[in-house]
């Protein structure tokens, strides 16, 4: 897998501070992301999944879905960069993690993946989701 650099450009997050994005090519599709997502990527070329993210979020949403017959359980975090990302937990794990993930409270997350946002629908604007697993 290949990305490209497309340039950079400076912007106002959420009327706090600057931060530098760039566009990058993955998957036949155009985003903007962090110098630090970029960063991320250019270290391992091969894949943009990595398992030892450590990060603190605040859940402000979680619900169960049912899609074509399997159940997920879904959660909107919020990180201290004011950044809202989406988590999805794998079906073997929802019961334990269900108990864990309270909305409104903030929790210290480690040993997830990350890995591309895709889908039709997505609950966040951010290029990237969180995906808990059993390692979590």
């Amino acid at each position: 897998m290949i990305l490209s650099s497309y340039g950079s450009q400076s912007l106002r997050f959420n009327g706090i501070s600057h931060l530098d994005k760039t566009w990058i090519f993955f998957h036949r599709r155009l985003y903007l992301v962090s110098w630090w997502d970029f960063v991320v990527s250019l270290i391992n070329r091969e894949t943009l999944i990595r398992t030892q993210w450590r990060i603190r979020v605040k859940i402000l949403k979680k619900w169960k879905q049912y899609f074509d017959g399997v159940e997920t359980m879904e959660t909107i975090v919020v990180d201290e960069r004011n950044q809202v990302i989406h988590c999805t937990v794998k079906k073997d794990f929802i019961r334990r993690m269900d108990v864990l993930l309270v909305e409104g409270e903030t929790k210290v997350i480690t040993n997830f993946t990350v890995s591309p946002a895709s889908g039709r629908f997505r609950t966040s604007g951010h290029v990237y989701k969180i995906v808990l697993d059993q390692t979590t």
